[in-house]
Order: C-alpha cells, then sequence, then structure tokens
C-alpha cells in the first residue's frame, strides 16, 4: 500500500539530515505493527527502546573498494498499513535494464519481499535502531550481520553474507548463506512454521522451557544436530537428519544447514 501525500509529507519532516552521511527518524507506530529495514551493504543493529517511539540512524560511508559515491545513495520511507518500511536506495545498476535478466527493472522500495534491491557500488549503509515492545522487526540485508539484542517483540532477519545474532522475548526466525545463526527466543507461541536457514554456519537456537514444538533438523554435511530433547537422528551419506519434540508439540521449527551443525536448547 503507497502513502497518501499527507502521510508523505509526515514523513519528510521527521527524516533528518538526507544530505548528509547520516539520516535520523523517528516516529510512533502502533502495537502489532513492524518497522522493516533494506539494505543492501552493511550491517543492522537493533535494541530495545527505553520509550514508546521507534528511533532510527542510518549512517553511510564509502566502501572498501570506495567504489561509489555515498550521495548516490538515499533514504526512501514507505508507510503502510503493516508499519513502516525503510530502505537503503542505490542508483539501479545497467544491467537491472537489460531485458534478459532475470531481476530487471529499477529499484523500488516496498513492503516484504516485493521491491528490488540491486547495486553496483559498494557504499556502505551501517543502521541502528531502537525498537519499542510490541513493535516488530524486519531486518534484511545482503552483504552484512544483523543483530538485535533484548528486544521485546518479533524479529525476522534475512542476510546473504553475514551472522545473525538475535534476543528477544517473542518469537525470531532468520535466514543467511554465508554466517552463523544465534537466537534465543522468549515465547514459543508462533503461527504456522518458523524457519532457520544458512549454507555455511551453524545454528544455535535456545527455546523457552515450556515450549511445545515439533523439531525438524537437518545438516547436508553430515554435521552434529543436537538437542536438549530425545531426538530421533539417521546419517545417511554424511547428510544427518534429526526429528523431535519439546513438551507435546504442535509448532513446526525447521533448521537447515548444509555446511554445519544444530543445536537446540530450551530454557534459553
Amino acid at each position: 500500500m503507497r502513502a497518501g501525500p499527507a502521510i508523505l509529507l509526515l514523513v519528510a519532516a521527521q527524516l533528518q539530515a538526507q544530505d548528509s552521511s547520516e539520516w535520523r527518524w523517528h516516529s510512533t507506530l502502533r502495537a502489532g505493527q513492524t518497522i522493516e529495514l533494506k539494505g543492501v551493504h552493511g550491517a543492522i543493529r537493533a535494541e530495545r527502546a527505553a520509550g514508546s517511539e521507534v528511533e532510527v540512524v542510518a549512517v553511510r560511508r564509502p566502501g572498501r573498494r570506495n567504489r561509489g559515491n555515498v550521495n548516490e545513495v538515499t533514504l526512501e520511507v514507505v508507510p503502510h498499513t503493516g508499519g513502516v518500511t525503510m530502505c537503503a536506495m542505490y542508483p539501479t545498476p545497467r544491467w537491472a535494464f537489460d531485458p534478459r535478466n532475470e531481476w530487471r527493472g529499477p529499484n523500488e522500495c516496498m513492503p516484504g519481499d516485493s521491491g528490488r534491491m540491486n547495486s553496483d557500488i559498494d557504499v556502505q549503509v551501517e543502521w541502528m535502531v531502537r525498537v519499542p515492545a510490541g513493535i516488530g522487526l524486519s531486518a534484511r540485508t545482503i552483504n552484512g550481520a544483523i543483530e538485535a539484542h533484548a528486544l521485546a517483540s518479533d524479529v525476522e532477519a534475512l542476510t546473504i553474507n553475514g551472522s545473525v545474532v538475535i534476543s528477544t522475548t517473542g518469537w525470531a526466525e532468520a535466514a543467511t548463506l554465508n554466517g552463523n545463526i544465534d537466537a534465543t527466543l522468549g515465547n514459543a507461541e508462533w503461527h504456522g512454521a518458523l524457519d532457520y536457514r544458512t549454507m555455511n554456519g551453524d545454528i544455535t537456537v535456545r527455546l523457552p522451557a515450556h515450549a511445545n514444538v515439533d523439531l525438524h533438523a537437518e545438516s547436508l554435511s553430515g554435521g552434529r544436530v543436537t538437542a536438549d530433547v530425545p531426538l530421533e537422528l539417521t546419517t545417511h551419506l554424511r547428510r544427518s537428519r534429526a526429528t523431535g519434540r519439546m513438551g507435546r508439540g504442535g509448532r513446526d521449527l525447521y533448521l537447515g544447514v548444509t555446511h554445519g551443525s544444530v543445536s537446540i536448547l530450551a530454557g534459553g
């Protein structure tokens, strides 16, 4: 859902220092809404807010290869019914307009899996967000770690090159290609199923002691799969698969690694 002119004016008033290397934004969201951050190059860090406002600071820096100018990257804020999506908008690469390219088209800031975030410059955008209790966090980047510490809400963390560390009183899920995942959950009453995935790295998930969860874990390289509950473990052609149940079961938790190990702990 696109924002109307009045909302965009409000966002413009809340967004500070768009023409400098640092952006600051703050606003109050309704309970149950989500603050979503989308980046390309750079880490995302989150901590619990002391008050009721979401506070975001994003800092642009030259990349290691010093390819591209920090002023080429802008910040776009898109309010919608589910909350607010904020994107570090890089100039659309020329190759994105090639009709043979699967991801063709201009960059676009949209919520969730929608939109496009392509780049051929290496400007870094480092995010810091303070999240009030009851406000969800969705953190997405391509090259960068994601850390969310001592939150009191539900968390989604997606990156490609970087590790993920999460601790929250809510539930959380995460995925990366190259990096470890370490998540501590305080709530095991999620809807549907939770997924944790990495290709090169280990997964450690700590669940509440009272969780009622059906566990499904796999290491394609034959890495260790361990848990604080009895597991039915099978190994075939170096592939390790395990299933188990915490409490009465009923909610599915999937954990998959290609090269690495999986550890599920109770009472975290």
